[in-house]
């Protein structure tokens, strides 16, 4: 068996985000967009799913899956710095 990811193995993806002000981890994760996030993290949906599901505009969803994005996309992008060489 390969290493997870390989030869079309799917592989379990974990992002932790930090905040060093609490006030500022509440601002950017609203309720909305926490249920907006556990939602896509449970299943993959689309823009106008996501809309219908939660009652809201195509455009408040895209902003805010926009902005989630940019978060996990920066803490990701943190991680390597973060790493020792082995």
């Amino acid at each position: 068996m390969g290493e997870p990811g390989v030869q079309g193995q799917a592989f379990e993806v974990k992002v932790t985000l930090s905040f060093e002000d609490p006030q500022r981890m509440f601002t950017g994760l609203s309720e909305a967009r926490r249920r907006l996030m556990l939602e896509v993290m449970n299943e993959p949906r689309t823009i106008n799913e996501l809309s219908t599901r939660f009652h809201r505009n195509r455009s408040a969803i895209t902003k805010d899956a926009g902005l989630l994005e940019k978060a996990v996309a920066g803490a990701v992008a943190g991680l390597g710095s973060d790493t020792a060489d082995g």
